[in-house]
């Protein structure tokens, strides 16, 4: 927007003159109010959108004003003869500085400020220009620049009226590249005549450190990407599985860790498939959480409640998501079909099995507590699940009262049941994590076996 002034110049003053005293008698104080609602809506954008940055404003000073305009007058080799040739010039009379930590938000700053305002010109630095209809940059100065004012609905919503509408220069540059280009600037531009060469030397190596530091930045910009990248693959596979668990243990070395087995990946693949973890990403903070600073503590205790040398991280893992860390392992029927919730009782019951036996071995571990507790009910309800029966149940022949009863009585037997080793599989298969009904009659049967020559 045009800086709106008197056109009509005293013979007796000269227009720089004019210009100044209006821009301290009238102006400031509408470039002030611009200014500040500028600024807080640059720090407002780029919060909204997670942008780490440091802002700063200042107004022209009229000392620095007054200089300035006289310079350019000695450079043009007339006087100003209006004050719209100010205007046109000047840009530059409240300006906001924008600090990206990240060299290569810049852009992406630039580009939410001109959504944000009302943008009259965009100015990236260094400018190119066409020698020998090649594209060659001016080294140095990096930033850019927007020549805003703000809009309608800015100047509404703070309550201020067109005349605040003032225009305000933003600078986007890096916090590697700022501290060079101010001292660039006071060093080079400000005073007159030619600066001494040691100090343009020194402007020189301090460039090349800034850029180093930004190719630095750019660097590690990309291996973030990357790791990002690799970080949101899927666990295709128990390999995949495998290599994350081994790699976070390697990166994440312990005491406590060495001398433990890792336990069976293929295990926790199936585990994490069925909780709907399903990056490599999701995993590292499954073990986050895991093998937090309380872990060591928390295996100790825990392997005392597990047969000896049986606590494998693995098992160690899905305790503290499911037990430990105050997970109930237990389940809300989504269902008033009362068929529905027998039939997954059952496959829960049957599943609870496979996991005893692929995670602790021998069985003999496990299958004790059945032996100490040979009561009728029990027995009648492993020979349920065992027999032909119970597989027309699950193409969908409905159950008797009798076999109800059975199977709420096992039920009931699991859910009292106070062992670590059957609380966290049967936790296991009640959250959904079901095996094949066929390895789980092979299960059974191997127990069944196992009781009757114990009677």
């Amino acid at each position: 927007m045009a800086h709106k002034t008197t056109s009509t110049v005293p013979e007796t003053e000269s227009v720089v003159s004019v210009f100044v005293q209006q821009y301290v008698t009238e102006d400031i104080v509408h470039y002030q109010k611009a200014l500040s609602a500028v600024m807080e809506i640059c720090g407002q954008v780029l919060s909204d959108h997670g942008i780490s940055h440091a802002i700063g404003s200042r107004l022209k000073k009229p000392a620095s004003l007054e200089n300035k305009l006289a310079d350019r007058e000695r450079k043009r080799g007339f006087p100003y003869q209006a004050m719209e040739e100010i205007n046109n010039e000047i840009v530059d009379l409240a300006g906001v500085r924008i600090l990206v930590h990240i060299p290569s938000n810049r852009t992406k700053v630039s580009e939410l400020l001109r959504d944000a305002f009302v943008v009259k010109k965009m100015v990236n630095h260094p400018k190119q220009d066409e020698v020998n209809g090649a594209q060659q940059e001016h080294q140095g100065y990096v930033a850019t620049h927007l020549h805003v004012s703000l809009k309608e609905e800015g100047l509404r919503d703070r309550g201020l009226q067109p005349s605040h509408a003032k225009p305000v220069e933003i600078q986007v540059i890096s916090t590697e590249l700022c501290g060079w280009a101010n001292l660039e600037h006071d060093i080079i531009y400000k005073p007159k005549g030619k600066p001494p060469l040691a100090q343009v030397q020194h402007l020189e190596t301090m460039r090349m450190i800034a850029n180093l530091n930004e190719n630095m930045h750019r660097q590690i910009e990309e291996q973030q990407t990357q790791r990002a990248a690799k970080e949101n693959r899927y666990l295709r596979s128990v390999d995949d599985v495998g290599w994350v668990l081994h790699k976070w243990l390697e990166e994440h070395d312990r005491a406590w860790f060495h001398g433990r087995e890792a336990g069976s990946c293929t295990s926790l693949f199936m585990f994490l498939k069925s909780h709907n973890i399903n990056t490599r990403g999701e995993l590292r903070q499954v073990l986050e959480a895991s093998f937090g600073c309380d872990s060591e503590v928390v295996y100790l205790r825990l392997a005392s409640e597990y047969p000896a040398g049986s606590l494998t991280l693995v098992v160690f893992i899905m305790d503290r998501l499911l037990l430990t860390n105050g997970g109930s392992g237990g389940v809300d029927f989504l269902t008033s079909d009362d068929h529905q919730v027998h039939i997954y009782k059952m496959h829960a019951m049957m599943s609870t099995f496979v996991w005893l036996d692929r995670l602790f071995a021998p069985a003999i571990t496990w299958q004790q507590i059945f032996a100490d507790q040979n009561q009728e009910s029990l027995r009648e309800g492993l020979f349920f699940l065992n027999s032909v029966r119970q597989g027309f149940f699950f193409d969908g022949s409905l159950l008797g009262q009798n076999d109800i009863a059975i199977t709420d009585r096992l039920w009931d037997w699991f859910e009292r049941q106070g062992d670590r080793q059957i609380r966290l599989t049967f936790s296991i298969s009640k959250n959904g994590t079901f095996k094949d009904r066929k390895e789980a009659r092979k299960v059974i049967q191997l127990l069944i076996a196992g009781l009757s020559h114990r009677n």
